[in-house]
């Protein structure tokens, strides 16, 4: 059963967890769909996640070139609560664990929609240290 929630662009029902974008080559597509050049529906609806590392009192640690990208599915105008969970089932990080920045904003609201986000907008993802290491092939 979806939960629904209210928030202030009315009542809220949360899209079911989406498949994972696969990986290419395209099974629609192969050769015009492509990861510089996005035709399918598949491929071209995610949100590319960078993931950050987060040390003490919540200061980054990681530099830009140790930063890795993966995709998620985009919901269908979903709250920022839903794509944690995305993220958690690829990191295996805690939910409550990932903090997700958008726009230079850091996104605290569980139940809020995001407004801006859009397909193939990137998103950060700040995970405590215990979860970039070589065993989750995060860094």
């Amino acid at each position: 059963l979806k939960m629904t929630h209210q928030d202030s662009y009315g009542t809220y029902t949360p899209s079911p967890p989406l498949p994972s974008p696969p990986p290419f080559p395209c099974s629609e597509d192969p050769e015009n769909c492509t990861p510089s050049n996005r035709k399918c529906n598949l491929h071209r609806s995610v949100l590319f996640v960078k993931v950050l590392q987060a040390g003490g009192e919540g200061k980054l640690v990681s530099s830009p070139q140790q930063m890795t990208e993966f995709t998620i599915p985009f919901g269908n105008w979903e709250n920022w609560g839903w794509y944690r969970e995305r993220i958690s089932e690829v990191t295996k990080c805690p939910v409550g664990d990932i903090k997700i920045v958008y726009a230079g904003c850091q996104r605290r609201d569980e139940e809020g929609r995001h407004s801006g986000l859009c397909v193939q907008s990137t998103i950060h993802a700040l995970l405590p240290s215990t979860f970039i290491t070589q065993e989750y092939g995060l860094i």
